[in-house]
């Protein structure tokens, strides 16, 4: 009798021990997006997730944890599916924090992500994405972005913690829904950079003052580091201060550098205009002028393009 009773609890705890997790599809629509802020690094998202449960177990409610700073679910509806599933609808809304990239400013793209996990182990519960059925409303509108599709993905996420129980280290199964926006080009693709586009045809001009006139050509290269200066302060307050290289200093410094370029050749060719002769002086500001330009021309058609195509 004892080793009956031995054998049984060997048969159950080896189909426990080999037990499939219970596979819940879930689906998510959209409603609104809200509050994009890139300084703060955060935004705002609502809609709804439906859930099948095949086990009838899965509170949503109680047992669905939206990963960020604050969130808010309710139940819309639960009910009994004739194959004997159990379908769950809540409605969800969210505060996230999420890193705006903003190197490619203002051709930048990004990707809000919302995850969410459960209490329950990863061997005892999965989500499968309903990614035919998901979607965002047509309604969804954000200032200064373009919406775009969509994307639900479901994977393991272990912690480097026992959470003070210790033994090995749970893992959950992890929804992850993302929504791509993209910033809206102007017609004028490079009218957020005509402070510096300016500064530019301003120092360019200087080539063409002669060259014994230095405080002429030095009045107007400051001119062009008023431009440059005023355009570079408007478009970091536009994006919110970043601590990496992006696109706007990028010019900022191809610009700053033009400058500093006309400025010394300037002061050279004038040199040389007292030193040698006239004719020296116009050909050395045309020459090494015509040189500044086009690695300058080259430099900037490089940095737009890897920003619109990255």
């Amino acid at each position: 009798m004892a080793r009956l009773a031995f054998l049984l609890l060997f048969v159950l705890f080896a189909q426990a021990a080999t037990a499939e997790p219970v596979k819940v599809s879930t689906g998510a629509f959209v409603t609104s997006i809200s509050g994009v802020n890139v300084a703060d690094g955060s935004f705002r998202i609502a809609g709804v997730l439906w859930f099948v449960d095949p086990a009838g177990g899965f509170d949503a409610v109680q047992s669905l944890e939206i990963l960020g700073r604050n969130s808010e679910t309710r139940l819309i509806e639960r009910q009994l599916l004739p194959d004997g599933k159990v379908y769950t609808l809540i409605a969800f809304e969210a505060e996230l924090d999420m890193h705006f990239d903003t190197r490619n400013f203002p051709f930048d793209a990004h990707s809000l992500k919302v995850a969410m996990e459960t209490d329950r182990d990863s061997t005892e519960f999965q989500f499968v994405p309903d990614i035919e059925d998901s979607g965002i409303a047509n309604t969804v509108q954000l200032p200064r972005f373009k919406v775009g599709e969509l994307h639900l993905s479901a994977a393991d996420e272990s912690y480097a913690s026992g959470f003070g129980l210790g033994g090995p280290r749970s893992s959950f199964s992890r929804l992850t829904l993302s929504v791509d926006i993209s910033r809206i080009r102007s017609t004028v693709i490079l009218e957020k950079f005509t402070g510096f586009f300016l500064a530019l045809m301003i120092a360019g001009l200087v080539l063409a003052v002669p060259v014994n006139q230095l405080g002429t050509r030095l009045g107007m290269l400051t001119s062009a580091i008023f431009a440059a200066v005023f355009n570079q302060y408007r478009l970091v307050d536009a994006m919110a201060f970043d601590g990496v290289f992006g696109l706007v200093d990028q010019i900022a410094m191809v610009t700053f550098l033009f400058i500093l370029a006309i400025l010394a050749l300037s002061i050279y060719a004038e040199h040389v205009d007292r030193t040698q002769s006239p004719r020296a002086g116009v050909l050395a500001n045309w020459r090494i002028g015509a040189v500044v330009m086009a690695v300058h021309g080259v430099l900037l058609i490089t940095a737009f393009a890897l920003a619109l195509y990255a």
